[in-house]
Order: C-alpha cells, then sequence, then structure tokens
C-alpha cells in the first residue's frame, strides 16, 4: 500500500537548476539571491520591503525583540499554535498571556483579547490559523486605541488575502516561515514584512550582527573590508542556497495555493456525511479574503481516546496525520514559570484536533483513502 505522507514539499528542475548555479557561483550564503528573493516577496505581498532570515522563528524574534521588552511586560498570544511565539516572549524577558480562539475560525477571539490588554501589554501577536486570514482590520483598531503594536504571525499564510490585500501588508511587522511543511519552502528560512519601514530596516541589521555593512554589499560596490558593528545583533541571515529555492518556489505560490482549495473543497464535499460526527471547516466567505489552506483540520467527537484511535488506524493505512495543534499554556515548560488559564475553546479543540494529509499533487484516490478510513471509524 502507497504511503500517503502528511505533507510533500514540490521541488522541479528549476529549483534544482538555480541550487547547482548557486554553488559554481561560488557565492553560497546571503548573497545576490537572498536579495532577488527579498525583492520579489515584497512586490509579491505589495509591501515596501522583506527581511529574508533563517527560519520563520527567527522573523519572530526579530519582530519580538524590537520591543525592547522589559520584566513584567505582557504581550497576548493564542495558546493554539506552535510554541514559537511564547518561547520566545519567555526568553526575552516577557510573559506570555494567553487567548481564546473562536470555535469556527481557530482565530483568536478579539472579545478576550480587550479583556486581557492591560498596562502591561505592550504587543498581540495573532495566527492566521491554518492560512484563514484573521480580521486584522479589527485588531489593528484595537491596539491602536490600546496603544500596543500588532505582530502578526502569517507563518501559515503565505499567499492568504484579507480585504484583497495580501497578508503582510496590513500591520507594522509580519512574519512568515518556510519551513518544509508550509506552502512554499526553502527549505529552512523565513520573511519579515509590514509596513513599518524604519523597524525592517534595523531587522535587517539585527539579523547579522548589527553590522552596517555585510559581506555581498562590500564586494558588490568593490569597497575595502571595513565594517561596524552599529548594536549588539545576531546571527539570523537566509543563505543564497535557501532563497535558490524561494525564488522559484514564490513563481509556483498561486497555483499551489488553487490546488490546496480544491482539495480542501474535495475533503469537505466527501466528509458532508460526518457532519454530525466532526467538525469540517468551512471555506472563507469573507468578501475580498482568501484562505491559504495550509492545513486541513478536522476536529471529531470530545470522546477519550477517540482522537488516538482514529489517528492510529490512519497510520495502520499508510496514512500519516498531524497534530495543529495542542495547547501551549497546558504543556510543562508554560506550567514551570507560572502560566495558568482557562482555555475552553482552545482546550477542547487541543483534544479533538486532527490535521489531515494535504499537498499540491495530492490524488482523488488519496482523499477518497483518507475519507473511507474517516467513515468505518466514525459511521
Amino acid at each position: 500500500m502507497e504511503k500517503i505522507p502528511f505533507t510533500r514539499i514540490n521541488i522541479t528542475e528549476n529549483e534544482e537548476k538555480e541550487i547547482i548555479d548557486c554553488l559554481r557561483s561560488g557565492w553560497i550564503t546571503s548573497g545576490p539571491r537572498v536579495a532577488a528573493f527579498e525583492k520579489a516577496f515584497a512586490d509579491y505581498i505589495g509591501c515596501g520591503d522583506a527581511v529574508a532570515v533563517s527560519s520563520g522563528t527567527a522573523a519572530l524574534h526579530l519582530a519580538l525583540w524590537m520591543l525592547e521588552l522589559n520584566d513584567g511586560d505582557e504581550i497576548i498570544t493564542p495558546s493554539l499554535t506552535w510554541v514559537s511565539v511564547p518561547n520566545l516572549i519567555t526568553i526575552l524577558g516577557a510573559r506570555p498571556v494567553f487567548c481564546d480562539v473562536d470555535p469556527v475560525t481557530f482565530n483568536l477571539d478579539l472579545e478576550d483579547v480587550e479583556k486581557k490588554i492591560t498596562s502591561k501589554t505592550k504587543a498581540i501577536v495573532p495566527v492566521h490559523f491554518a492560512g484563514r486570514p484573521f480580521e486584522i482590520e479589527a485588531l489593528n483598531k484595537i491596539a491602536q486605541v490600546s496603544k500596543v503594536t500588532v505582530i502578526e504571525d502569517a507563518c501559515h499564510a503565505i499567499g492568504s488575502v484579507y480585504q484583497n490585500r495580501k497578508i503582510g501588508s496590513h500591520s507594522e511587522l509580519c512574519a512568515f516561515s518556510f519551513h518544509p511543511n508550509k506552502n512554499i519552502t526553502t527549505a529552512e528560512g523565513g520573511m519579515l514584512t509590514g509596513n513599518n519601514k524604519e523597524k525592517l530596516q534595523m531587522a535587517r541589521l539585527l539579523r547579522f550582527h548589527g553590522v552596517s555593512r555585510n559581506t555581498f554589499k562590500r564586494t558588490a560596490s568593490g569597497q575595502l573590508p571595513y565594517y561596524e558593528s552599529l548594536f549588539p545583533g545576531l546571527k539570523l541571515n537566509m543563505t543564497d542556497l535557501s532563497a535558490s529555492l524561494g525564488i522559484h518556489q514564490l513563481n509556483k505560490l498561486d497555483s499551489f495555493i488553487d490546488e490546496r482549495i480544491k482539495i480542501s473543497s474535495a475533503y469537505r464535499q466527501r466528509l458532508a456525511g460526518l457532519a454530525d460526527r466532526l467538525y469540517i471547516p468551512d471555506e472563507c466567505k469573507d468578501s475580498g479574503s482568501i484562505h491559504a489552506w495550509h492545513l486541513f483540520n478536522i476536529c471529531v467527537e470530545d470522546k477519550p481516546g477517540l482522537r488516538e484511535q482514529i489517528m492510529k488506524r490512519l497510520l495502520e493505512h499508510e496514512i500519516q496525520t498531524g497534530l495543529h495543534y495542542l495547547p501551549v499554556h497546558l504543556m510543562s515548560g508554560m506550567k514551570k514559570i507560572g502560566v495558568s488559564t482557562s482555555l475552553p475553546n482552545t482546550e477542547l479543540i487541543g483534544r479533538t484536533i486532527i490535521s489531515l494529509p494535504l499537498f499540491p499533487g495530492m490524488t482523488d484516490n488519496q482523499i477518497n483513502r483518507v475519507v473511507d478510513v474517516l467513515y468505518r471509524e466514525l459511521l
């Protein structure tokens, strides 16, 4: 029986040739291909600048670091997310304040966010969960009144659209991920965009030791190897090898999303007969919005062991699944630092959620195999 992976990268001769050309050029770290990828990405998003880094976590790290957090500062973020943001908040000396999510969209609950804003709140980090665009303009209005910063976690949302604009151009800063399970990949990599040009320029320096002129800029202009570290920075830059993938992956992103939309629609249609036994996500019906469908999640009935039983049965049929996500506020790392709260929607979703296989090139036969197992287990 052929294994159905949870996800599958789509690499063609264009990427392979670009990597070989990059290797033969002798320039494999940050250089002309990173610069080209940044420009193409900024043009695609429709923002003024884009800063390429080594991962989505690196992009979020830079965005949070520029808040200049102090002990006692708070940042509001959903618990239904990967551990990157809560970990970074803690490492940078602040405190994560977890908000609940909407039970339909799995995006953060605006009413709960408003309740949790205090004089200590420095920022809010929403997640565009699974690629469904969050109501970012409504959140930005709340943030402006409360004088807090919005940093978008768009690691799921490359290519998502809200109010006829690509995600990545609505707020001060927005972080993307190019991990192999994302809609496009650079093997590992990330990008920071937004509408705050000053912070993006600062991020460009912070990603490489705070140095004002890197090797590529120096050699391209034929200058002597003098440099200056303007302030302490990190080493979070993307390499030209990674950008070699990104340049061509970006050209295919819209076609990838079209396929993901079709596969998600097929899942919804074929699972409709189980609507009374599990939650099936609907398409994004907001005018001017596009759901990029990074993930296709379902939630089964809240019965002890049922989710694990279904996942094991899928594995027995050579079908891989994922858990996106287990609530971060219930994890031991957060409990050790004294984070304790009750988030009913998040906790219910965390007990019942399953991520089904979804990738460009997935066949009708593969979709049917997944659906058939779910029907056999739930009917």
